[in-house]
């Protein structure tokens, strides 16, 4: 909440516009609703981080793919899959904020890829 309207508040109750009890809930109101903004930097630093996680898990596995068994191969085509699953879910259960769900998401993407081309 701004200063300004904060100043305003008391001003209104003691015209006997609005009540104390309204001022009180007004300012808890634009007090939660401005605590509840996420960062927008954060998300972007977030969504490039796994981005970077992603093509780098990639990268590594790619290199050193020929010298994997068959079913190395395959436990390494499908871990990223469903690393990127449980943090999704975790990230929509507990209802974390948009830079856990757009890192996530960003992640799985990533992951579904990797796995469809590991197994092909």
């Amino acid at each position: 909440m701004s200063p300004k309207f904060k100043q305003e508040l008391p001003k209104l109750i003691k015209e006997g516009i609005i009540s104390e009890e309204i001022a009180m809930k007004i300012e808890s109101y634009y007090n939660l609703k401005t605590d509840n903004s996420s960062n927008k930097l954060f998300t972007v630093f977030g969504v490039i981080g796994s981005l970077l996680v992603g093509l780098g898990i990639i990268l590594i596995l790619a290199h050193n793919w020929d010298n994997f068994s068959k079913l190395t191969k395959t436990i390494f085509a499908f871990l990223p899959l469903i690393i990127g699953q449980i943090v999704v879910g975790y990230s929509l259960l507990k209802k974390k904020n948009s830079t856990w769900l757009e890192s996530s998401g960003t992640f799985l993407f990533f992951g579904v890829g990797s796995s469809i081309s590991l197994v092909s």
